[in-house]
């Protein structure tokens, strides 16, 4: 059975964030080719519920599908401000990597590689976990380690092609996560 999405997606593999377009100039993948492609190779869906008068998708989020997913939520200027890494790990999901990124000013497009702060949690499945703060305007980074972390919630099984809204809640920032692992 085939279940109509919530939300309307748009398709690609590769994706430019400053134009809001696949790279390279190259067209949007059909349906029917992205969920051909799902599971042999990178699929990347991108939000498409709101889309300018120019055609191109102005998302809240992408989910950049292969072996596991990497979920950009991004802001009207297509910037990243958290990404959320899915590894794949005996047949399910693993939330890994929880990264929150600050930027200098709120009025244009920004590289993840150009945030003032980067707040970043990291897990493994046996409960050992990492808080790693970037402050670039600073000079600073800072890293704690954690054991024994809970992650029994941090488990999802692969979605079906087209069921993202699972993946698309962008949860807790990494430093309220970070939080509940301090005794």
């Amino acid at each position: 059975m085939v279940r109509t999405p919530t939300v309307p997606y748009m398709y690609t593999d590769r994706w430019n964030g400053l134009t809001g377009i696949p790279a390279g100039d190259l067209p949007w993948m059909s349906e029917d080719e992205a969920r051909a492609r799902y599971g042999k190779s990178v699929v990347i869906a991108v939000d498409a519920a709101t889309v300018g008068p120019d055609g191109i998708p102005q998302p809240r989020w992408l989910v950049a599908v292969s072996r596991g997913a990497i979920v950009e939520f991004l802001d009207e200027h297509r910037r990243t401000w958290r990404r959320i890494d899915w590894e794949p790990v005996d047949g399910r999901w693993f939330r890994q990597k929880v990264a929150d990124y600050f930027y200098p000013t709120d009025d244009r497009h920004y590289r993840t590689d150009e945030a003032e702060l980067k707040v970043a949690v990291v897990a493994e499945p046996d409960g050992t976990a990492y808080l790693t703060v970037l402050d670039r305007a600073a000079g600073q980074r800072s890293e704690t380690e954690f054991h024994d972390v809970d992650v029994s919630t941090f488990w999802a099984d692969p979605p079906a092609f087209g069921e993202w809204d699972a993946f698309t809640d962008p949860g807790d920032d990494a430093s309220r996560l970070s939080q509940d692992w301090i005794a």
